[in-house]
């Protein structure tokens, strides 16, 4: 299994796409999740998106926490060649 750690908003519509669908979080499709996660970074590069003082806290508890070597961070391509690889 393939834990992936999203930003809060992403995680959000992520699960707003899935109650709609009727599905978990983890019967959506590879394809739609890697698509979402692909379009969020497009858009948020686009929109250069200020960050919300709680977004800000929680991506300075996912450096420290990759900082301190609690967990490992994965380059994009290579958790998406993960996921395609499972179908």
């Amino acid at each position: 299994m393939l834990n992936i750690i999203l930003e809060p908003e992403l995680e959000q519509r992520l699960h707003a796409i899935a109650a709609k669908s009727g599905h978990s979080t983890a019967q959506l499709a590879r394809e739609a999740i890697i698509e979402l996660i692909e379009n969020h970074e497009d858009l948020a590069a686009a929109q250069a998106m200020p960050l919300t003082a709680d977004q800000k806290a929680e991506l300075n508890r996912r450096r420290a926490e990759l900082e301190s070597g609690a967990v490992r961070g994965l380059p994009w391509e290579e958790v998406r060649q993960s996921l395609l690889s499972r179908r």
